[in-house]
C-alpha cells in the first residue's frame, strides 16, 4: 500500500454487481513490525485461548493496537484493534476485527505461509523466521511415551500432556490435549486446565487418596486450593477417570464447566507415575 508492505486482518464482502470480494470496513491492516509482534505474540494468544480468556493486553501490536482474547456475548473472542485516548483512558475504537476461535485458529495455523508470501512481497527479505504459533512447551523430557515431534513434558498419551510451563510471570501446570496443525506443529487444544502452584500442591498432596478411588472404582472429589476447581473420581457412560475441571454456580448448585479435562485409567496413571518429574520441572522453572 503507497509502496509499503502491509498485512491486512479483514473482512470481505462479496460485491453484488461485478461477484468480486471486497475489503470491507472491519479489520486491521498491520505494518511489518506489527505483524512482527503478532507473530512473536502468538504463542500467549493461543495459551489464552486455552484458557478462555485472559485479562488485559494478551500482545501488545504497537502502543495503540492490541490483541485482547476474552468472553463476548458469551463467545470467546481474539479481538484485534486499534484504541485511542479518551478522557485520560485508552478506548477500543472502530478499527479493527473481532475473530473467533476458529477463525484465529486458521491464522494461526497459516503464520508460516503468510510470512513467506511477506518475504516474497519483499524481495526475500524475511521480516524474520516465522515460528509455528505454539513453540514447545517448558517441561521436563522424561515421558511415560515419547511421542515424535510432541511438545515436551510429560506424555499421558498420543495427544495428551502435563507440562511446567510460564505465562504471564506465573509458574503453571498445565494438564492439556493438544492437536498438530497443517504444518504438523503441535498447538494446545481447549481440553485442558492450567493449574496454579497450589492447586496443583493440592492435586499432588491427595495423589493417593484419588489413585485409591480409582482402583476401587469409587466416586471421590478434592478441592484444588480452596478455589472452584476440583479433582473427581467418577464414571462417564460407565468409563472411570479423573476429571480435572472448574465448576460454577446455578441456582445453588455447583455445576461442572467446560473448563477441565478428564483423563481414563491410562492417562492418569501416566501422570500419577511422573508425578516427580513433573514437580521438579516446576521446581527448574520456578528457579530460572
Amino acid at each position: 500500500f503507497k509502496g509499503k508492505p502491509i498485512i491486512s486482518v479483514r473482512e470481505f464482502y462479496e460485491d453484488k454487481v461485478s461477484g468480486e470480494m471486497k475489503p470491507g470496513r472491519k479489520g486491521l491492516s498491520l505494518t511489518l513490525d506489527q505483524y512482527q509482534k503478532l507473530v512473536d505474540g502468538a504463542d500467549a494468544i493461543n495459551e489464552a485461548v486455552a484458557q478462555d480468556g485472559a485479562e488485559g493486553i494478551v500482545a501488545a501490536l504497537s502502543p495503540m493496537r492490541r490483541v485482547i482474547v476474552a468472553p463476548y456475548q458469551g463467545k470467546l473472542m481474539v479481538d484485534l484493534r486499534e484504541y485511542y485516548c479518551k478522557g485520560g483512558q485508552d478506548a477500543p475504537g472502530q478499527k479493527g476485527l473481532a475473530l473467533t476461535v476458529d477463525q484465529w485458529k486458521a491464522i494461526s495455523d497459516n503464520l508460516p505461509k503468510i510470512t513467506a508470501a511477506v518475504d516474497v512481497l519483499q524481495g526475500g527479505n524475511p521480516v524474520a523466521s516465522a515460528k509455528a504459533a505454539s513453540s514447545t512447551p517448558t517441561g521436563s523430557t522424561e515421558t511415560a511415551e515419547l511421542v515424535s515431534g510432541a511438545p515436551g513434558g510429560v506424555a499421558l498419551s498420543e495427544k495428551r500432556f502435563a507440562t511446567a510451563q510460564s505465562f504471564k510471570g506465573k509458574s503453571l501446570i498445565s494438564v492439556r490435549e493438544y492437536y498438530q496443525d497443517g504444518s504438523g506443529a503441535w498447538k494446545p487444544g481447549r481440553q485442558g486446565l492450567s493449574m496454579t502452584t497450589q492447586q496443583w500442591e493440592d492435586l499432588v498432596a491427595n495423589k493417593e487418596q484419588l489413585n485409591g478411588a480409582m482402583s476401587e472404582k469409587k466416586e471421590c472429589s478434592i478441592n484444588l486450593a480452596g478455589s472452584v476447581r476440583r479433582a473427581t473420581v467418577e464414571a462417564f457412560k460407565g468409563n472411570w477417570g479423573v476429571s480435572l475441571r472448574e465448576y460454577y454456580e446455578k441456582d445453588g448448585k455447583s455445576l461442572p464447566g467446560k473448563k477441565g479435562i478428564t483423563l481414563n485409567l491410562e492417562q492418569w496413571s501416566n501422570l500419577y507415575n511422573n508425578i516427580n518429574s513433573i514437580q521438579q520441572s516446576l521446581d527448574s522453572l520456578q528457579q530460572n
